[in-house]
């Protein structure tokens, strides 16, 4: 937010009121439209030295539309979920190229060995495997969780980040959940009659579930410090987010 030099600081309490009271909760959108109310009003109170704060207030209002500051709380709110919706996933594509690969690649290695070694009950070995590393990562993701979702209820940015993270995770749980029950019923299968997962299955099998495991990981480890960096970036003025 700028320094809006020319405004006393009763001046700027009373557009933070102002803003409040038309429907903006939001406090970093509250910022924002702060900051463009007052750079407006200096604007106008620097071409005529004569017009008063209130006077200038309400001409800058009244370049809104008659909905008020609405319209553009609801683009704010789409352009902040599909911003994260894509530094989200961009960041999680990012376990499938140099360096990170290679985490990536370990993970799918263990899981194919496990699969390879422990035939023909692998699938179930690695499917229980998975499901533990699951609970124990969302286990230490707790806190961070519990915090982020304190502050969505009154910043956008924190809003949009937790509401693009758990429609992904979400998503994948959905799929995993599928995965669960097929590879219980098809794991079974195959320990009862001892027939054991061909190479291509085997492999197959072990990177979708490295694909899971790391899209977990970074769930707890990697995207909240997206969060950190943008909240560090954008809105260091903020003293209430400086504790994500």
């Amino acid at each position: 937010m700028s320094s809006n030099q020319n405004l006393s600081k009763e001046e700027i309490e009373k557009l933070f009121k102002f803003v409040r009271g038309k429907y903006v909760h939001s406090k970093d959108v509250q910022h924002e439209v702060v900051d463009h109310l007052a750079s407006a009003i200096e604007e106008l109170q620097s071409v005529d030295q004569s017009l008063d704060f209130d006077s200038a207030l309400n001409e800058v209002y009244g370049r809104f539309p008659i909905t008020g500051f609405s319209n553009l709380v609801e683009e704010k709110a789409k352009h902040m979920t599909k911003y994260w919706r894509k530094k989200i996933w961009n960041c999680y594509l990012n376990f499938f190229k140099l360096p990170r690969i290679i985490a990536t690649l370990a993970i799918a290695s263990l899981y194919y060995f496990i699969l390879s070694v422990a035939n023909p009950y692998g699938a179930m070995i690695s499917l229980v495997l998975a499901t533990i590393i699951y609970f124990i990562i969302i286990y230490l993701g707790r806190v961070d969780r519990k915090k982020f979702m304190s502050l969505s209820a009154d910043y956008l940015v924190v809003a949009g980040y937790t509401t693009s993270t758990y429609l992904l995770s979400g998503f994948l749980i959905g799929i995993w959940t599928s995965t669960i029950f097929k590879f219980m019923e098809h794991g079974f299968t195959l320990a009862a009659s001892e027939v054991s997962l061909s190479i291509g299955s085997n492999i197959g099998v072990a990177l979708i579930f490295a694909c899971f495991t790391v899209f977990w990981y970074a769930t707890v480890f990697v995207f909240p410090q997206l969060l950190r960096e943008e909240i560090e970036k954008n809105y260091g003025h903020i003293d209430e987010l400086k504790v994500a």
